[in-house]
């Protein structure tokens, strides 16, 4: 596939389909150095997925502070 995007814009924003038992498009944020992507709670659960029997918990260091996050597989 090819995304066009703006050189100048701060951010590389996307459409991105994700599914599981159901399928949802969002628009996200595409962050090259990324070592983990994130996905909002409700949008996991919108496809199937239940946060809440998550075991794994990691904390992030993001560019706004640090995030403790469920992780799945």
């Amino acid at each position: 596939m090819k995304y066009r995007f703006d050189p100048k814009s701060p951010v590389i924003t996307l459409y991105a389909t994700l599914s599981h038992l159901q399928t949802r498009r969002i628009l996200m944020d595409l962050d090259t150095g990324a070592t983990y992507t994130m996905i909002p709670c409700d949008i996991a659960e919108a496809i199937g997925y239940e946060p809440a029997y998550s075991k794994k918990k990691v904390t992030i260091i993001t560019a706004s502070g640090v995030e403790k996050a469920l992780r799945s597989g």
